[in-house]
């Protein structure tokens, strides 16, 4: 009888265990996968001057924001020259992009990509590629780039600027301060920026710019001050002149100033005419110092 006792309550003991063996391998336990994320489309096209949005979705959201980026894989668009995004990947590693968050519990997310005014007659574009940031939440899905076109702008209206030439990007030589403008005063630029540019009243109380009159419009430059600048640098300069988005002239004016050369400022008088505008028609024809024609409509 203690033998039959002991051998129930053994078989009683062991059973639980073979149970809980079987239960444990008829689990399926399920899944972890990551929300595929891909970009809505495939091309976008934004004039200058204005913006468009870039969008990114998912068909299952997550409980946490899904952060990417946009980095550029290809074309002629420069950021900062050609386009700009409203947010980047400051925070992330490796290189910065534009910056598309979809917020937790959202399946879509959005960037605004601004394409910037230049003066040159030409499209731009960028291709770009989505990326995952380094929370790394989500994945990237098989559509994964979009290529920008940057439409170019045009306009009758003169623009002007002047700016360093030949690459130079020495900041310093902008505590120099240079204006120019038309003898007729149809259009002027005192506003101290360097570059100095006057494009279509971008501010009122120092920048004009219009369609020119027909007549002669001579071009001046003005050395207003030195502001301290070193003595004995050459300013290699050039002035740009055009209609925006339609064509743009280059005059030349390396050699015209030094660090050393008489300021406005000073009473000394700084100004030197470097070419001039003749319109007839509405129809423009560029001409430097030297009365040669650089450009003619």
């Amino acid at each position: 009888m203690n033998k039959i006792l002991k051998t129930g309550i053994s078989l009683l003991l062991f059973t639980p265990l073979f149970l809980s063996c079987e239960t444990v391998e008829d689990v399926v336990l399920p899944r972890n996968d990551k929300s595929t994320v891909d970009i809505s489309t495939t091309a976008v096209t934004v004039t200058e001057g204005e913006s468009s949005t870039i969008t990114i979705t998912t068909g299952t959201p997550t409980s946490k924001p899904m952060q990417f980026k946009l980095l550029q894989t290809g074309g002629n668009a420069v950021e900062g020259v050609d386009y700009e995004f409203a947010a980047y990947s400051a925070g992330d590693y490796g290189p910065i992009g534009g910056e598309v968050v979809i917020a937790a519990h959202e399946s879509t997310g959005s960037v605004e990509i601004i394409a910037l005014t230049d003066f040159e007659a030409d499209n731009k574009t960028a291709t770009f590629e989505l990326e995952s940031m380094a929370a790394m939440i989500g994945v990237v899905g098989t559509t994964k780039e979009v290529t920008v076109t940057v439409a170019n702008a045009t306009d009758d209206q003169l623009t002007m600027q002047l700016e360093w030439d030949n690459g130079v990007e020495d900041d310093h030589l902008c505590d120099a301060d240079f204006d120019a403008y038309l003898d007729t005063f149809e259009a002027y630029m005192f506003t101290g920026n360097c570059p100095e540019f006057v494009d279509h009243f971008v501010d009122g109380s120092s920048l004009v710019s219009g369609v020119l009159s027909d007549g002669t419009h001579n071009i001046v430059v003005d050395y207003w001050d030195d502001n301290g600048v070193a003595a004995g640098i050459d300013f290699p300069m050039k002035l740009s002149v055009g209609k925006k988005g339609k064509f743009l002239a280059v005059i030349d004016l390396e050699g015209l100033y030094t660090t050393d050369s008489p300021i406005s400022n000073g009473g000394a008088g700084g100004e030197n005419v470097v070419g001039k505008i003749v319109v007839s028609g509405g129809l423009y024809s560029i001409y430097d110092a030297s009365n040669t024609l650089v450009y003619q409509e």
